[in-house]
């Protein structure tokens, strides 16, 4: 993380716990819409949340990130692959 990113091992733990909260977070935003949007719709918004989440990580490794970004990031991916498994799932 440190060659990578400038983290320490300790910012890096945060962030990744602060990750693990928000993908509960995130679950249980996911499970509470599914049942209220069709699943044509849900995939669509699905889609452009993944990639939405995608375009704020950097193109290249040494490219530096912000933490607040890499979180940002990584929960509009992770609810964008939620939304799938739950639209699968049922």
């Amino acid at each position: 993380m440190q060659a990578y990113y400038g983290w320490s091992v300790h910012s890096a733990d945060l962030l990744f716990t602060a990750a693990g909260v928000c993908s509960l977070l995130v679950f249980l935003g996911v499970q509470k819409l599914s049942g209220v949007v069709d699943d044509k719709s849900f995939v669509t918004i699905s889609l452009l949340i993944g990639a939405m989440g995608f375009s704020l990580l950097p193109s290249r490794l040494s490219d530096p990130v912000g933490k607040t970004q890499f979180l940002i990031a990584f929960a509009l991916v992770r609810s964008s692959v939620m939304r799938s498994e739950i639209v699968d799932k049922y």
